[in-house]
């Protein structure tokens, strides 16, 4: 899966191939048709792989009676976590967000994994004082772009390798400025 995702990173929906995707993974291409209808479909099956193991530590993350504000910085390690090492198939995710809503479970897999369970803490976070009560919408994509955008700024700037950068750095910067501001005190 992760030859695939990388072939999609590197030509986009639109430039990649069956038959590409078959010489780098080494698959024959009849046996991708068999099992897939196309690429949308191969597509598809590589988000939801990668959403259901995100959503597995986003759910560790955010479970537990700590503050919403410490769950938080947990949920912003799980994501810098499943971003640093599956670079590709996020970036394909990012890339292909138009795509995104014809694939009607995908996109709710995507709400799943990143809007509600913040969108939550932040509800949470406003009545047990630990965050401050905020438009939960707008407070939701300020967090999720910073979190989305520090990682794939990274990723694309990486030399490839696997992590893509180091997750527990990068999300201790970002849930620094999410959590305490730039303001100095």
């Amino acid at each position: 899966m992760r030859v695939t995702a990388e072939v999609f990173a590197e030509h986009g929906f639109d430039g990649a191939t069956i038959s590409a995707i078959s010489k780098a993974t080494g698959v024959p291409t009849s046996t991708i048709y068999y099992n897939f209808d196309g690429k949308l479909e191969i597509l598809a099956f590589l988000l939801r792989a990668w959403l259901n193991r995100t959503s597995v530590v986003v759910q560790e993350a955010v479970a537990g009676a700590d503050s919403a504000a410490v769950r938080l910085a947990r949920l912003i390690d799980a994501h810098m976590y499943s971003m640093a090492h599956d670079p590709s198939t996020f970036q394909v995710l990012f890339a292909e967000q138009g795509r995104i809503g014809r694939l009607p479970d995908v996109s709710d897999a995507v709400q799943e994994v990143f809007h509600r369970p913040l969108a939550e803490l932040l509800v949470q976070g406003a009545a047990d004082g630990s965050l401050k009560d905020v438009t939960v919408e707008t407070a939701t994509s300020v967090i999720y772009g910073a979190v989305t955008f520090s990682g794939l700024r990274r990723i694309v700037t990486s030399d490839g390798a696997v992590p893509a950068f180091d997750p527990g750095l990068v999300s201790a910067e970002v849930g620094e400025i999410v959590l305490k501001g730039i303001v100095p005190e």
